[in-house]
């Protein structure tokens, strides 16, 4: 597969938290539990590294407003 399982977990870890993001309104907090990580900022931190963005901003780009 050319990954490790951390990287693949991570991914898919990734790709659910992009659903979640573009298609709910949940805080980022509430993401970040749900796709497995303990604090809103560590998944912050791997969301920018692995997507190129923030979760806040890549929630923006797909024109969802948690007002």
């Amino acid at each position: 597969v050319g990954q490790t399982p951390m990287q693949f977990l991570e991914a898919e870890r990734m790709i659910r938290a992009r659903q979640l993001l573009q298609f709910t309104t949940r805080p980022i907090s509430a993401v970040a539990t749900e796709v497995g990580f303990e604090n809103a900022i560590r998944f912050s931190l791997r969301f920018r590294k692995l997507c190129g963005v923030s979760p806040r901003a890549f929630r923006q780009q797909a024109g969802i407003t948690t007002e």
